[in-house]
């Protein structure tokens, strides 16, 4: 009998298996890697039914045709897919100017759940406040490749240009005081997104002084680290799925690599999203990596989260 701890560990061997920046290898050299979807997942079961909040959208500027990556939407539009069906209430938060890729996705899969749409710094204090003082508000949120500031204050983008300027401060909304009881949860593959905050110290050491500008300040409860954050978002319904098997119909719904497959292929031909890495329009990359490839990590995400272990009630 497998047990939910050893699955989750499966899951985060598949997400990190291809990661190419050095950053995961790094860490786990220096025993500073966190493995923590099965946290992660308990904290989401123990609020089945409750408002959960994702923020996603990372835009690249360009002079020709600026437009915001392939990946953050489609994870976050699969995960809050996978979550409205499964009983909970998400919101999928974003900026103007990624907002159209995630309402494309949301049309695409039929989702049943809010997008909320912010720009303005003022309207974001606002928002949040209005979750402090109301008695409904999310207790989790989850950032889904979405930048985050320096020490200074600036964001950067992998190739450390300043984009500051295209990226409303949604980090605000991962913000607590010593009173909070919101949950952060962050699915990033990268030392510039939300949740490199955990990483600081380390990353200060093995960077350097000047290095260390370019990475995101802002820490949260549960950090997952993969090659590419769509996959961190099928991993963590996926670790969900493992708690409760009664859920797997809803992961093959929303996770299946087909739904990745088209809503990448819709974003790059309506010219609403780009890769990331490649800065182009492209239907056969994430991230840079093959189509193909990802289309694996995702069978094996959800090979393991279903396997017949789980299905035949071994959790």
């Amino acid at each position: 009998m497998i047990a939910p701890s050893e699955l989750c560990e499966a899951l985060h061997d598949v997400i990190e298996r291809h990661e190419n920046r050095g950053l995961i290898p790094a860490l786990k050299g220096a025993d500073k890697l966190g493995r923590p979807l099965l946290e992660a997942a308990k904290s989401l079961l123990g609020d089945r039914g409750g408002r959960v909040a994702i923020c996603t959208g990372f835009f690249i500027p360009s002079d020709s045709d600026p437009r915001p990556e392939t990946d953050g939407p489609i994870g976050a539009a699969q995960l809050a897919h996978f979550l409205a069906l499964s009983g909970w209430r998400p919101e999928i938060i974003t900026d103007g100017h990624c907002a159209e890729a995630s309402l494309l996705c949301r049309n695409l899969v039929q989702g049943e759940y809010e997008i909320t749409v912010l720009s303005d710094p003022d309207l974001i204090e606002q928002h949040k406040a209005a979750w402090e003082a109301g008695t409904d508000g999310p207790k989790h949120v989850i950032s889904i490749e979405r930048a985050g500031p320096n020490s200074e204050g600036k964001v950067t983008n992998i190739r450390g240009k300043d984009i500051t300027d295209f990226t409303p401060p949604l980090h605000k909304l991962f913000e607590k005081d010593v009173a909070s009881k919101v949950i952060t949860i962050s699915l990033a593959d990268g030392e510039n997104e939300i949740g490199a905050g955990n990483l600081l110290p380390f990353l200060q050491r093995s960077h350097g002084a000047a290095a260390s500008n370019s990475l995101c300040i802002v820490p949260v409860d549960y950090l997952v680290l993969g090659a590419v954050s769509n996959w961190n978002a099928v991993a963590l319904a996926s670790a969900i799925t493992i708690l409760d098997k009664d859920l797997a119909p809803n992961l093959t719904k929303a996770c299946a690599p087909e739904v990745g497959s088209y809503l990448l292929e819709r974003l790059t031909e309506d010219k609403v999203a780009v890769d990331g890495v490649i800065g182009d329009y492209s239907a056969t990359t994430v991230d840079g990596f093959d189509i193909e490839l990802s289309n694996n990590v995702t069978r094996d995400l959800l090979r393991v989260s279903t396997t017949r272990t789980v299905i035949d009630g071994a959790v």
